[in-house]
């Protein structure tokens, strides 16, 4: 491939050396940093993931599981029995199951019935048909198919569950009416819930621990635990979730309790990340573990002990008795936990109707009617369902056996699917673009994408099974693919970073990687440079020599190290580094990991910039106030190395007697202003000069210097003058008449005042037009009284500076 640029041949790397060799390089190196998600998001990953924590690593082994036959677009479910996996495709009903790699036909069912999901169930599968004649549930045992459950009034199964609750059986979600049924095994399915909702798409719970059956369901977007009642009656119904969402898609119980609903909401679906990358490291939740408490070394009264046991049980309307000592707190029974939910139940139907939450105590004013409240505690308002915020996007939502609600995840797709891997961490399955989230729920709570397929909704995931394993089948849809990721990572990744500009002509120091190297693996670092922004464009250097960095001989690494690598790319402007991972042949987990890369790079000492100068002025004061003396001297300037500046300033006189050289106003000025006293300076005109050097961070032989002069500035601090002055009486006429004028600044006002007026009257000059520094005038005024009068005259200069002038004169 024909090469160019600088650098690319041996004389071309001559060339650029002996450019270079006289170049004073600034000593102030600036630094690359990327440890963050958006730093290393517009670089390019090939084999390689990028998690919200700001980690590069190796993505998981995926392989392409073929065999779906053409007709089947869509991956409904996945289900494992034994050693077995089956699919369930669409949109016409089909399963099959997964044999050395590939899919082969199970089951092929009539063009008007779809299969949306299947179970594992007694060794067997369980299989929702939907079917407009009447849905039903059947199952296989391996050689044979068997209804055991129709259901004649419903159109679509969406999910189905084995409980050991009321009696046992199956529980089965049902649209367009929204009824959940229970299937006992010798019996007609029952009717256990019909809500509201036109849908119930997903199930969860089931056993003893749970205490119920959870049901997500569309319209409304709920979450109800469905808790046995008498037997062949309803079951009682529970909203633990009232998502923002319109759709819960997807149910998933943690062996803790805590469920987690999936939201779907496709409104909320758009292409795209919901929120930028994670711009800057925040650091990682720590768990705690548990200590002891220490026991306590005290002796017990046993006939204390024995009175407090016997202290009688508060009696009711006694207004003192909470604040007795001796009173025992009471553990809460089931029956009293019942009640309390029963409230809670009754009140958030009531806000449904009313659009408010009541609570006890709740007064909006903040106090009881007739008092001031000093002494009250606090209230707050009861929230209403107006003051709930929307966001936006769907969400994984967390509920705990207490029924508090958190959010683990949120982002711009449809949460179609739900499951564990075998490290305890959450799958999420999403449209419509196609990803499989991975989620984790403790320690640093990392989200990372662990797959992305090329149909647009991944609407099934089944994870390995065992304690440990991390490999996960995920079925996708538009176009269908079964896609298995692996329990490890791939054997080789490259990142290659996004172009960095250093806005000039540079010289690369060190890059030092934070990285983890399990034993066996390796992180292989190179670099390039140019000239030419588009690295797709000629104009590149090669890629520099490969340094590897090689995992320890045994085991993991402890935690994250740091290394240094040289930077093998000829002084440019651009750069790029490129890492390639290796897992090696003895690696576990996740391979090798970067989180953080710094690059240092220094370029040539260039001059500070001074951008702008300017002098201002004070505006001259009403005629007779005082003159404002001080100017203020402002800049802007900078540096492009970023180095600390300081300035000089200084002036110097132009015109008749101006000089060549520059008198010191300031020096080691820091700020970019300074203020000029005029009055230490004789009148005249001046420009002012302000030197900028970069002299604190670069020796001397390496500092740069610049200057920008101002525009001239006037320094006018003296009064007008009024000369040849002369006056005449005649009779009861005055004629006055004189020039005035001002040696820098053109005149701005002449006046006269007779007999100590207080207002001045205008005097107007000879020429009719008072615009220079020099005017003649005359004023005749007549009808004057006979005796003594005074007459003041007035000139003012544009700074402001006046002058006065007595004329005594006698009216015989």
């Amino acid at each position: 491939m024909k090469q160019s640029g600088i650098g690319l041949t041996c004389v071309g790397a001559v060339a650029v050396t002996l450019f270079f060799a006289g170049v004073a390089w600034a000593i102030q190196p600036q630094t690359w940093t990327h440890d963050a998600e958006a730093d290393f998001e517009p670089g390019d990953p090939d084999g390689v993931v990028i998690t919200d924590k700001g980690r590069l690593r190796l993505a998981g082994k995926e392989v392409l599981i073929s065999g779906l036959p053409e007709p089947v677009s869509v991956v409904y479910g996945l289900a494992r029995v034994g050693e077995t996996v089956y699919v369930a495709g669409g949109p016409v009903g089909y399963i099959g199951k997964v044999e050395d790699g590939e899919v082969v036909e199970v089951k092929a069912y009539d063009a008007s019935e779809q299969v949306f999901v299947i179970e594992s169930y007694k060794g067997g599968l369980l299989a929702g048909v939907s079917s407009p004649e009447g849905a039903r549930v059947e199952w296989y045992d391996g050689s044979s198919w068997s209804v055991v459950a129709e259901l004649p009034g419903e159109r679509y199964v969406w999910d189905v569950l084995a409980t050991e609750l009321g009696g046992g059986g199956l529980v089965i979600a049902t649209g367009i009416e929204g009824r959940v049924y229970l299937a006992a095994e010798d019996g007609e399915p029952a009717v256990i819930y019909d809500g509201e909702q036109a849908n119930v798409l997903c199930l969860a719970g089931g056993g003893e621990a749970a205490g119920g059956v959870f049901v997500g369901t569309d319209t409304d977007g709920w979450v109800v635990k469905l808790t046995p009642g008498e037997a062949g009656e309803a079951w009682d119904p529970y909203v633990l979730l009232d998502a923002d969402e319109a759709e819960v898609g997807a149910l998933l119980l943690g062996p803790d309790g805590t469920l987690y609903a999936g939201t779907s909401d496709a409104d909320e679906a758009r292409p795209g990340r919901m929120e930028d990358p994670v711009e800057e490291e925040t650091g990682e939740p720590m768990e705690l573990e548990e200590e002891a408490e220490p026991e306590a070394e005290m002796e017990v009264d046993a006939e204390a002990a024995e009175e407090v046991v016997e202290e009688p049980a508060a009696v009711e309307g006694e207004e003192e008795a909470a604040d007795e000592p001796g009173l025992m707190e009471v553990t809460p029974t089931a029956e009293d936990r019942d009640r309390l939910r029963e409230m809670l139940r009754e009140r958030l139907l009531a806000a449904r109707e009313s659009g408010r939450l009541e609570g006890p105590d709740v007064d909006e004013g903040g106090a009881d009617e007739g008092g001031d409240g000093a002494d009250e505690p606090r209230r707050s308002r009861a929230r209403t369902v107006s003051d709930r915020e929307r966001k936006s996007g769907n969400a994984v939502y967390a509920i705990s056996p207490e029924g508090f609600v958190t959010e683990p995840f949120r982002e711009s797709v449809m949460m179609l699917a739900l499951a564990f891997d075998g490290q305890g961490r959450l799958l999420v399955a999403t449209g419509d673009e196609g990803q499989v989230y991975r989620v984790e729920l403790t320690g640093n709570r990392a989200v990372a994408e662990l797959l992305k397929l090329e149909a647009q909704q991944v609407l099934a995931v089944l994870p390995d099974s065992g304690e440990g394993s991390v490999g996960v089948l995920a079925g996708g849809s538009n176009p269908a693919a079964l896609m298995y990721l692996a329990g490890g990572p791939e054997a080789e990744g490259v990142y290659t970073s996004p172009v960095m500009d250093a806005g000039q002509v540079s010289l690369w120091g060190k890059m030092r990687l934070r990285a983890g190297l399990p034993a066996g693996a390796s992180v292989s670092v190179q670099s390039r440079s140019s000239n030419v922004a588009d690295p797709d464009h000629a104009g590149w250097s090669a890629w520099g020599e490969t340094v590897q960095l090689d995992g320890g001989a045994a085991g993991l690494v402890e935690g994250m190290e740091l290394k240094e690598v040289a930077v093998d790319a000829p002084p440019a402007r651009f750069l790029q580094y490129r890492l390639a991972f290796a897992a090696g042949e003895d690696a576990v987990g996740t391979g090798p990991t970067v989180d953080r890369v710094d690059l240092s790079y220094v370029v040539p000492n260039l001059p500070p910039v001074v951008s702008s100068l300017t002098v201002d002025v004070p505006d001259a004061p009403d005629p007779g106030g005082d003159v404002d003396p001080v100017y203020e001297i402002e800049w802007e300037a900078e540096d492009p190395n970023g180095d600390v500046l300081t300035y000089r300033v200084e002036y110097r006189p132009v015109g008749p007697v101006g000089s060549e050289r520059f008198l010191k106003l300031a020096e080691d000025v820091t700020d970019e202003s300074v203020d000029w006293d005029t009055r230490r300076v004789p009148d005249g005109r001046y420009v002012v000069r302000v030197v900028a050097s970069d002299a604190v961070d670069n020796p001397p032989d390496m500092a740069r210097s610049v200057a920008r002069v101002s525009e001239v500035v006037s320094v006018d601090n003296g009064r007008p003058e009024l000369a040849d002055v002369e006056h005449a009486v005649e009779g009861g006429t005055l004629t006055v008449s004189g020039v005035a004028s001002d040696a820098i600044s053109p005149l701005m006002s002449l006046g006269y005042s007779l007999d100590g007026e207080e207002d001045f009257r205008v005097l107007v000059p000879d020429d009719l037009i008072l615009d220079s520094t020099s005017e003649a005038w005359s004023v005749t005024l007549r009808g004057l009284a006979r005796g003594p009068h005074v007459l003041t005259l007035r000139v003012v200069d544009a700074r402001g500076n006046a002058l006065y002038r007595n004329v005594f004169f006698e009216v015989p």
